[in-house]
């Protein structure tokens, strides 16, 4: 329990003058007699406080981690170092599992069940990157007959999972100046990220590149033309 002192009342004293001053300021009371008033009437009373302690916060437990190995598309089974506060372990079988709190203690867990109790994570997994490659006519952003399936095939990829990266970037050969296949190498990525917009896919999810005739798949004399060469790459993370 807490009492006001001397200076508590007196800055009580001054709070009220200055709230008075500003209530009546519009009427022809001057602020000397309210001043007089306050100080004829010295009779205030002690004001209680009371303090209540706040609650210390309980510690959150610690998080119970599990960790689990899971094998590669092709059935390959990589391994798995899972360390925690001082203490290691060696995860090194498909579906081996461990706790962080009982790193001792590793099992080997049937594949059905480890699907069906975290089948939302798993469906929701990134996959892995899926990258294409379409091919242009010379000097030009009409992509060849056989990629056609090609494209329809990345816009298939795209909406069939989940997807947060696409990255476009565009070549040309060497059949052109340097600065125009510097262009035209950016309107064929351009293109594509524009198809896949109509197409309603996120264009957030677009990254673009360009490198014009710099990165060519079959290297050549300058001037001359190659039909790999001419291209767009696509990777869909």
């Amino acid at each position: 329990m807490l009492k006001a002192n001397k200076s508590m009342i007196r800055q009580f004293i001054l709070f009220n003058t200055f709230v008075t001053l500003i209530f009546v300021s519009g009427c022809s009371v001057q602020p000397e007699n309210i001043i007089n008033s306050l100080e004829q009437n010295k009779t205030l009373e002690p004001i209680a406080i009371e303090i209540t302690p706040l609650e210390p916060l309980k510690p959150m437990p610690p998080a119970q981690v599990h960790a689990i190995l899971l094998p590669q598309e092709d059935g390959k089974v990589g391994k798995l170092l899972v360390a925690d506060d001082g203490q290691e372990t060696m995860l090194d079988q498909a579906w081996q599992g461990v706790e962080t709190k009982n790193l001792d203690d590793k099992q080997i867990f049937s594949e059905d069940i480890i699907r069906a109790k975290y089948r939302e994570l798993l469906d929701n997994m990134p996959k892995k990157p899926n990258s294409y490659t379409l091919y242009y006519q010379y000097d030009s952003i009409d992509i060849t007959k056989d990629s056609n399936d090609t494209l329809a095939e990345i816009l298939n990829d795209i909406k069939s999972h989940p997807t947060f990266r696409i990255n476009i970037i565009g070549h040309t050969d060497r059949g052109g100046k340097n600065i125009y296949n510097d262009t035209l190498s950016m309107k064929r990525a351009n293109q594509v990220a524009q198809f896949l917009t109509d197409n309603e896919i996120d264009e957030q999810l677009i990254v673009l590149d360009y490198y014009g005739e710099e990165q060519p798949i079959i290297p050549t004399e300058d001037g001359v033309k190659n039909e790999f060469n001419r291209r767009v790459e696509i990777t869909v993370k």
